[in-house]
Order: structure tokens, then C-alpha cells, then sequence
């Protein structure tokens, strides 16, 4: 019996690679017999490029940018295709997660990192296609930095640069758009493809925008999230790109969507990127069952997240897939089922304490997979008797 493992990370405790290989034991423990393949996963999120590198059998590079806050920072680029297409995941420079719990404040941070990471691509005369996964930031800064760091102009009403940051939204006076890199204009015999590899659709204003959505997540009180949203506005305006503001993803990673967009990035949903890069699709020929997983299972999972990109993939072929899942919001599980799912599986074995679940994360889902595995062997045998 073959069993394709193809979780999501799980947010704060394992990454992809982590849960399928805990996965796995479980499975084996509780079935020996079974053929497992691993196909970790990501949606654009944090470990997206690592994924999508490691099995294009890529190349890294390191290079010097700044944190959110402006400080000193590697982050890592990954090269495909001989040099022709370089994967840069945002969060290596403007992650959340370079930050303490304290630092977090979107009125501070800046996307200003990612714009030297893109900067340096430029710099290869291989290069064709830069994709860029956005999950995982730390800004709302509508991709301002990103923008100041290829070197276009952003003015205040005196002429000035505008500070980076959320802060700085509401200054902004004036963008001079032939400031641009060059070689995003299609024109140019060297032209660079830009493309987004992204997990939300939100747009940069309104009640499910940047300002709205993400700045609590990224530690925006009530008061912060109003003057971010005004800023937005003001960003938007002197942007004078009203086509793009209601566009799907413009308000991903606190608005650097909208401002990849005018740079004329193309968006695609980043689970649909990475199964390709695994080459999913073959890997699930012949298989009688996926397991797929993520931290958290809720309303979000359905809106182009690994699960339910999984759960797709498995409909088409007919394959019972089964979630293991770090946390269940229960209202959700009428919708994972019209997906798909077979079965929806809590991981955590009894009710404890967050930080005690995240510390044990492996294990539980080792624990658990085990259980279905012999749940699975067990139905077998007394259809097997009936």
C-alpha cells in the first residue's frame, strides 16, 4: 500500500520537512509494510524557497541586506535553471520571525531588505524570471522599502525621500515611476519576468486589506491599523495605479503585492507553484492515500493553502486523503469535507498548554499518524474476515 505524506509546516513548531519525515515513522510504526514517499510543501510561506529549491537540485546564495528594522542580515537567494531563475522568499529579509515579540511594530518596518535581495538579482545577466514568495513578513509598509531599495523615487510634499515604514505611508506626495529597474520593462533586451508566488487573494484597502487584515498579526493595536489604512490610502493615490488596488494579492504582505504589481509582477498561487516544483502530480501515481497536515486548520485553509491544494489534487485522482491538523476550528469541518477530506485528525493527543504542544509537536504527530495507520491495517483485516 502506497502513502503519499504531503504536509504544510507546522507554524511555530516543525517545518514541512520536520512533519512529513515525523509523519512517516508514525505511519511505519503503526503499519511496517506500508511504501511512504515525502513530499514536503509550502504555499508561499516561510520555507517556501527551500522546498521549491532543494527539489529543483538549485544553488544558494548568500547575501548581505537589513532586517526589518534596518539592521545587518543575510538572506539567502535560490538559483534554478542554470542562473535563468533566481527564488527569493521575502521573509528571508522582512520576516516576522527576525524580530522578538517586543520589536514587532509595522510603523518601524520596512520591506526595504527584499528590495536588495531583488537589487543584486538584477545584477546576473543569466537571470530571466525572479519569483518571489511572500508569506511570513513583518511590514506593512505597502512595499515602500522594497521599491525605495530599487531605486525609485518616493517623495514627500518637500521633495524628500519618506521615511521607511508603515509611518511613512501617509507623506507620500509623489512616485516617479521611471525611476524603475530598467529590466522589468518588457522592452529591454535583457527583461526580467517578475512573478509572485502568493497564499492570499486579500486586496491593499478596505476590511480585508493590508492595513486591516495583517497589521494585527504583525503587532498593530487598534490605533496603528487606522493610521496604516490612511497611509494605504494615501499610498495608493499617489501610486495612481486604481487598477491594481482591488487586485487579488495586492494586499499580500501588508501590501508589497500592490507594489510588485506596478512593478507589473504576476501573481499565482504559491501551493500550485511548489506542487509543481515537487512534481506532485507524478509522485501520487499509484498511490491508495494522502496524508496531508497543517498547525492550524480554519477558515483560511481553504483559501490556497497546502491542505487544501492537496485535497484538489487528491479529489482529481479519487485518492482518500486524511488532515492531520495542530488545532481544528470545528466549524470548519463541514467545508474540509466538501474538499475531500476523509477524515479530519487532531494531532494533539489530550488538552495541554500551547507552549508544551509546540515543544512536542514531532512526537504527537508521530503518535497520531501511528494511530491511523493502525486504524487503516485494521479495517483492512476485518474486510479482509467479512
Amino acid at each position: 500500500m502506497k502513502v503519499v505524506v504531503a504536509p504544510d509546516s507546522f507554524k511555530g513548531s516543525l517545518s514541512a520537512r520536520a512533519a512529513a519525515e515525523a509523519i512517516a515513522r508514525g505511519l511505519q510504526q503503526g503499519w511496517p509494510e506500508l511504501e511512504i514517499d515525502c513530499v514536503p510543501l509550502a504555499d508561499g510561506g516561510e520555507g517556501t524557497a527551500r522546498i521549491w529549491v532543494d527539489a529543483c537540485e538549485g544553488t544558494w546564495e548568500n547575501i548581505d541586506c537589513c532586517d526589518p528594522l534596518g539592521r545587518p542580515v543575510q538572506g539567502r537567494i535560490g538559483w534554478v535553471d542554470g542562473g535563468r531563475t533566481a527564488i527569493v522568499e521575502a521573509a528571508q529579509a522582512t520576516g516576522l520571525e527576525l524580530l522578538t515579540h517586543r520589536e514587532r511594530n509595522p510603523l518601524l518596518a520596512t520591506s526595504y531588505g527584499l528590495g536588495q535581495l531583488v537589487d543584486w538579482v538584477l545584477r546576473s545577466p543569466t537571470v530571466e524570471t525572479i519569483w518571489l514568495t511572500l508569506g511570513g513578513t513583518a511590514t506593512v509598509d505597502g512595499g515602500v522599502g522594497c521599491l525605495q531599495a530599487l531605486g525609485i523615487a518616493i517623495t514627500d510634499a518637500a521633495g524628500k525621500p519618506v521615511a521607511r515604514g508603515g509611518r511613512g505611508l501617509q507623506t507620500i506626495a509623489a512616485v516617479d515611476w521611471t525611476t524603475s529597474p530598467a529590466r522589468f520593462q518588457p522592452s529591454h533586451p535583457q527583461a526580467v519576468k517578475l512573478k509572485i508566488a502568493s497564499d492570499v487573494t486579500n486586496p491593499l484597502l478596505g476590511e480585508l486589506g493590508a492595513a486591516r487584515i495583517f497589521g494585527p498579526q504583525k503587532g498593530a493595536n487598534s490605533a496603528m491599523v487606522e493610521q496604516l489604512e490612511a497611509g494605504m490610502q494615501c499610498w495608493a493615490t499617489a501610486a495612481d495605479r486604481a487598477d491594481l488596488v482591488a487586485a487579488p494579492g495586492a494586499g499580500a504582505a501588508g501590501g508589497l503585492g500592490f507594489a510588485l504589481a506596478c512593478l507589473g509582477a504576476e501573481f499565482s498561487a504559491g501551493v500550485d507553484c511548489v506542487m509543481a516544483a515537487v512534481g506532485l502530480a507524478d509522485r501520487l501515481a499509484g498511490a491508495h492515500l494522502i496524508v496531508t497536515g497543517e498547525g492550524r486548520s480554519d477558515r483560511q485553509t481553504a483559501g490556497g493553502k497546502v491542505v487544501s491544494g492537496v485535497l484538489r489534487q487528491a479529489a482529481d485522482r479519487r485518492i482518500p486523503a486524511i488532515v492531520l491538523s495542530g488545532c481544528v476550528a470545528i466549524d470548519e469541518l463541514g467545508a474540509l469535507e466538501q474538499m475531500g477530506a476523509r477524515a479530519l485528525m487532531d494531532a494533539v493527543p489530550a488538552p495541554m498548554r500551547v507552549g508544551v504542544a509546540l515543544d512536542n509537536a514531532a512526537a504527537h504527530l508521530q503518535w497520531s499518524a501511528r494511530q491511523i495507520a493502525q486504524l487503516i491495517r485494521l479495517g483492512q483485516q476485518l474486510s479482509n474476515e467479512c
